[in-house]
């Protein structure tokens, strides 16, 4: 009797709620102009009703963004969302997370525009196919982290 009525308790209780389909794999672009335009993409397990990014200067977000929906390429299982964040100010930090209010949000990320004039780019990039070590991967960045 106790049991059933914490697994009740715990079915109703608001704490344990937890969304259905939230945003995975997420990912960004520059946008027509980096400078002023980002493009936010992620996978659900399903279409959401909604396609959405809040964004702003701070961890308060307060804009938003809507974008559209395609099916998985290749036969794949899911949806592909995608947003364009436009009438953004250059080479500035913006706050945002993906998502949709019915299906869940993804956690509250970063990204910044690009400059308005051209300067020097740093790029580094990593790529895991899941096969190899942890420690040789480790190794492998540390190298080139000392290039730069």
């Amino acid at each position: 009797m106790r049991l059933t009525c914490l697994v009740a308790f715990l079915a109703a209780s608001p704490l344990t709620a937890r969304a259905q389909d939230p945003p995975t794999q997420v990912h960004l672009a520059y946008g027509a102009d980096p400078a002023v335009e980002m493009v936010v993409m992620w996978r659900t397990a399903s279409d959401t009703a909604t396609h959405e990014v809040r964004y702003g200067v701070t961890p308060a977000l307060g804009s938003l963004a809507s974008g559209s929906a395609a099916p998985s390429p290749n036969g794949g299982t899911g949806a592909i969302h995608t947003v364009a964040v436009g009438g953004l100010a250059p080479d500035t930090l913006y706050y945002y997370s993906c998502g949709d209010a019915t299906a869940g949000w993804s956690a509250t990320r970063t990204f910044r525009t690009a400059a308005a004039a051209a300067k020097a780019i740093v790029i580094a990039a990593y790529g895991d196919a899941g096969t190899s070590a942890l420690a040789l991967a480790r190794k492998l960045l540390s190298r080139g982290a000392r290039n730069l």
